[in-house]
């Protein structure tokens, strides 16, 4: 009955075996470390499952940025691999399109893309 279920979930949250937070903070770990998504990837995911958007931004503060720039940048450079390693317009917009439908800023990537570039002048 309705009753029964109400009553069970809220000796549920009582006891923290159902527990929100929790739930977005852990899920925005996983998808990041696991599934590399990025974080709008993950906002996204986490707002269908109708979490509120306060927990959302509290979840995805839980994601090291320098562990997110790193994982952004070997997603960018195996995919830049993958292309062929060449420098073309058509190569970078592939890349950018990668990332932003891997959750990611596409300023993000602008920025990583040129970090690559400095780092890989034979390439230019």
């Amino acid at each position: 009955s309705p009753e029964s279920i109400s009553r069970i979930t809220s000796e549920l949250e009582k006891q923290n075996f159902l527990n929100e937070t929790r739930f977005a903070e852990t899920f925005a770990r996983g998808k990041f470390r696991i599934k590399h998504w990025g974080k709008n990837k993950i906002r996204h995911a986490l707002r269908e499952k109708g979490v509120s958007s306060m927990l959302i931004e509290s979840a995805l503060k839980q994601i090291d940025l320098d562990e997110y720039y790193s994982v952004a940048e070997k997603l960018m450079r195996k995919k830049w691999m993958a292309l062929g390693k060449t420098v073309q317009v058509e190569t970078e917009v592939k890349i950018y399109r990668f990332m932003v439908a891997r959750g990611f800023d596409a300023s993000l990537a602008r920025e990583i893309w040129k970090d690559i570039l400095r780092q890989s002048p034979e390439h230019i």
